[in-house]
């Protein structure tokens, strides 16, 4: 059976009850938008991310309050035959040179070490012909 990788919402997470998913989704994040995918993917392949900042970009880390264990990650990512992107959200949370989960900012959970998030909200880029 094949294995999949979703970089996507929890709207993409009834998928493991047909299919064998990695545990990157659960391990790492639920992604909404393009900047947060493209990070996880690097971060997957290179662990590019200072260990400390993994809690406050990351849903994981953010949730569990801790710092994301890379080790089984990259083995995840290799090990995959079929990625789901679903691209949720056109707004970005950008802090530092990171992009964070929107829960960084969710007045919920309260994360007072989190300053400075710049919110950006992209348009959809249209094609002329």
């Amino acid at each position: 059976m094949k294995k999949i990788t979703i970089f996507g919402s929890c709207r993409q997470y009834s998928i493991k009850d047909n299919y064998k998913i990695s545990s990157i989704q659960e391990e790492l994040t639920y992604p909404h938008y393009s900047n947060e995918i493209l990070q996880a993917i690097n971060y997957c392949k290179y662990n590019n991310i200072k260990n400390e900042y993994t809690k406050y970009c990351f849903r994981t880390g953010l949730l569990l309050n801790k710092n994301i264990v890379f080790d089984n990650l990259k083995k995840e990512f290799i090990d995959t035959d079929i990625f789901i992107i679903e691209i949720a959200s056109r707004i970005s949370y950008k802090w530092n040179d990171l992009y964070l989960h929107h829960i960084a900012i969710d007045n919920k959970y309260n994360f007072p070490e989190i300053n400075n998030i710049k919110i950006s909200n992209h348009q959809y880029l249209t094609l002329q012909y």
